[in-house]
């Protein structure tokens, strides 16, 4: 009876090994077809024009120099024909937009990499796949820090690391108008 168990609990086992292993999504997942190599078009920042920023409520105006000059000097870095620009909004913050190289448009990106020392925002190109890379929250709750200081205390030798706060990735598609979150991964 106990071997029919096992045997089914192996069978779940090998059936989740699919999900498990695919658990980072990549770039070449979401292809475009083509880059767009033409004109840049300038930036949509008239007052008034475009969608409020969703976190903050900000229009594209507020941004006017950097959009602008992101269409005009940047080059087309995400999803064939959008320019990725990004500017600091705060003590390890980072926020940003991305511009429409062919009609001006302006998206504002879906989170904003904040507080704790991320990597940043990561696109290609010939993807649409966006991914945000940032730490979560402060570095440690007070009582984790205590429980590892209690180690330290003991004589034990404590990897740097396991003082960092996890790496949060969040991965969105962009769709041509919006930008839909896919995936979520949490790491050390």
């Amino acid at each position: 009876m106990s071997q029919k168990y096992l045997l089914a609990f192996l069978a779940g086992v090998l059936l989740s090994l699919p999900s498990i292993a695919q658990t980072t999504l990549k770039f070449t997942d979401y292809p475009v077809s083509e880059i767009y190599t033409g004109k840049h078009a300038k930036a949509k920042t008239g007052k008034g024009v475009g969608q409020p920023h969703p976190l903050y409520g900000y229009l594209p105006s507020m941004f006017r120099t950097r959009l602008n000059e992101a269409a005009r000097l940047g080059s087309v870095n995400f999803a064939g024909h959008y320019i990725l620009t990004a500017w600091g909004c705060g003590t390890g913050c980072l926020d940003g937009a991305i511009v429409d190289a062919t009609n001006g448009d302006v998206f504002w990106l879906p989170a904003v990499e904040c507080c704790a020392g991320g990597d940043g925002f990561f696109v290609e190109k010939n993807s649409r796949l966006f991914v945000i890379s940032t730490k979560s929250g402060q570095a440690l709750s007070a009582q984790a820090e205590e429980l590892l200081n209690k180690r330290q205390a003991a004589g034990e030798d404590i990897p740097y690391e396991e003082f960092l706060p996890p790496t949060v990735e969040h991965f969105y598609v962009f769709n041509g108008a919006k930008f839909e979150e896919v995936f979520l991964e949490t790491s050390r």
